[in-house]
């Protein structure tokens, strides 16, 4: 018989915000095979769905595309393309700068 330890500790909290190592681990990976393995085993299908979604809808947005034309494509909502179109537009310039590099490395 097993007994469980009613004086057992609670599993500790983080005292941080563990967010900004999650984007140095992102940033230490050297390939997209070291991406798509780090991500896969982070994250669940679902969420991989949404944010691949998410950079298709941008690089789509990018190249002109109108919205009626991406929900055609993709299956994405007008609601997430607006999202999306927004961040392109008045958010951190993530997406700008990854679009750039990612034009850049197309050409």
């Amino acid at each position: 018989m097993i007994k469980c330890s009613a004086t057992a500790a609670p599993a500790a909290r983080p005292t941080s915000d563990p967010t900004p190592e999650l984007f140095q681990a992102i940033a230490e990976l050297d390939s997209a095979e070291e991406a798509e393995r780090f991500l896969r085993d982070l994250c669940t299908i679902q969420e991989l769905q949404s944010l691949s979604a998410r950079w298709q809808v941008a690089r789509l947005l990018d190249q002109g595309m109108h919205y009626h034309d991406i929900v055609e494509l993709t299956g994405a909502s007008t609601a997430t393309i607006s999202r999306v179109n927004t961040w392109l537009r008045f958010g951190t310039g993530g997406y700008r700068r990854m679009l750039q590099r990612w034009n850049d490395a197309r050409l």
